[in-house]
């Protein structure tokens, strides 16, 4: 598949009413596209993450300001995978902070369980622009990962992993490596240097896994931290990409 297939592109207004219409035509859209067995498997899920999705677009991206825009792609990329890509105009978050306290909390809350379906339901996730756009991939074929997949710890580091920013970087990470199970995902989208201390920590991170039978897996990295982890043998131990 050499080009992307436009499932559905719309923008919307931030209202409750606008965003529940343009989950309705995502779901009919999935229909016609997935068929009865693609519907069987993942329509749940998808569904079920666009309106978390586009939900925490109105309510925190635009902070229900229906003067505001939020903008939604659905479309097929080469895997085959459908990607979905949610983006406003708001003023964004602290990602890392906000990730950390909803995937690792214990208990189910009354508020603040987004992030952790988004985390259960896809293949992968990743907020960029400060938190302004989301983007999840569903790999297709693939059936409801929530009754299999572990409690994946994601970090999302927001600072280049360098020196001077070891020190916090190493807290973030050992909280996240403990409030968690699986794979462990660094997304590395926001991150553009990696010095010897931060390979130093990628690696730690990887040794503390490694006992429990625990995978470790970099997404986001630019061509040049790709080229470097590769010069460093970490393909051998790691999945990058």
């Amino acid at each position: 598949m050499n080009e992307d297939i436009i499932i559905l592109e719309k923008s919307i207004f931030a209202t409750d009413q606008r965003a529940h219409n343009l989950c309705l035509e995502l779901r009919e859209c999935l229909r016609d596209m997935l068929g009865p067995q693609g519907v069987k498997e993942r329509l749940f899920a998808i569904e079920l993450v666009a309106r978390e999705a586009i939900q925490n677009a109105v309510d925190y991206g635009c902070q229900r300001d229906p003067s505001k825009l939020i903008r939604f792609s659905a479309r097929i990329i080469e895997g085959p995978t459908l990607r979905l890509t949610i983006s406003d105009d708001g003023p964004g978050f602290n990602v890392e902070e906000v990730c950390q306290r909803e995937l690792v909390q214990g208990e189910p809350e009354s508020f603040g369980n987004g992030i952790k379906i988004i985390s259960a339901y896809t293949n992968r996730y990743a907020y960029r622009d400060g938190g302004r756009t989301l983007e999840v991939d569903f790999i297709l074929g693939e059936g409801n990962l929530m009754q299999e997949k572990p409690n994946t710890g994601v970090w999302v580091p927001t600072v280049n992993l360098v020196a001077a920013n070891i020190s916090a970087a190493k807290e973030e990470v050992r909280k996240l490596v403990a409030g968690s199970t699986g794979e462990f995902v660094v997304d590395l989208s926001s991150v553009s240097m990696v010095d010897s201390k931060g390979l130093g920590l990628l690696i730690a991170t990887y040794n503390s896994l490694e006992p429990e039978g625990r995978t470790m897996r970099v997404i986001g990295a630019n061509n040049d931290l790709v080229d470097l982890f590769k010069m460093m043998r970490f393909d051998r131990h790691m999945k990058i990409g």
